[in-house]
């Protein structure tokens, strides 16, 4: 019993290290500017599709939904980054003030800050069930 447990956590961790490591290739495929969005698309998608089966997570699917994802990857990444740094400015700046209208807006401000990942996984789910008749 606590042998099957040590072992799933190893596989976990395994798992976890490859996508890991596919992420940074791919990004390096894409040329570290371009490869950053899909490269994150794709290991989400693969993260999804086979969950903690990591000797079903190779390179050749992860480099085929790279160059599926790739323009749809960057513009997603890049409209959000853009939204991103523009709401932390923002964030910044508000967290400064003092009173309760600034406070709530905080809250929104942090709120919006964390649509980009799950925007990312909502997408990655979305595409999974349709795939999979889910």
């Amino acid at each position: 019993m606590i042998g099957r447990a040590i072992e799933q956590i190893f596989i976990r961790c395994y798992t976890v290290i490859k996508l890991n490591i596919i992420f940074v290739g791919l990004m390096f495929c894409g040329g570290i500017v371009l490869g950053v969005g899909p490269a994150f698309s794709s290991i989400t998608q693969l993260a999804f599709e086979e969950g903690f089966s990591y000797k079903e997570i190779t390179w050749k699917k992860a480099f085929s939904l790279f160059k599926e994802d790739f323009k749809r990857g960057n513009a997603l990444f890049y409209l959000f980054a853009g939204a991103f740094i523009l709401l932390a400015y923002n964030l910044f700046l508000v967290v400064q003030m003092k009173g309760i209208v600034f406070f709530v807006i905080t809250f929104v401000l942090a709120f919006c800050l964390c649509v980009f990942i799950f925007r990312l996984l909502f997408r990655s789910y979305h595409q999974y069930a349709l795939r999979y008749d889910i």
